[in-house]
């Protein structure tokens, strides 16, 4: 392959990522990072009132938002791999699925 024939390539990749669709995955990705610490970091201030309600100890509570984080720190590059290598549809289904045969007890 010629260094021509790169070049266009190069410059036919570039020209397709047009400015919306740049500011819609800076916005996707900010929200993202904004949620992930939010859902982290909202718990603490509700550490009293968390350890009360359950009758536990504000260490145990705690010790639940540390393994949420590890799951997340986890996690995330897991489903970043294999999000790359599986067709979209193909991993949300297994997800769900995954979500509906062990849904959260709520008792």
């Amino acid at each position: 392959m010629g260094s021509g024939k790169m070049n266009e390539a190069v410059t036919e990749a570039q020209s397709s990522f047009d400015g919306k669709r740049y500011v819609a995955v800076i916005f996707a990705l900010a929200m993202g990072g904004f949620v992930i610490g939010l859902s982290e970091f909202s718990i603490m201030g509700l550490m009293p009132n968390v350890a009360s309600d359950f009758g536990v100890t504000e260490q145990s509570v705690g010790n639940l938002i540390s393994a949420y984080a590890l799951g997340v720190v986890v996690g995330a590059p897991a489903f970043a791999i294999l999000g790359g290598r599986l067709r979209r549809k193909t991993m949300l289904m297994a997800l769900m699925s995954a979500y509906a045969r062990r849904p959260p007890a709520l008792e």
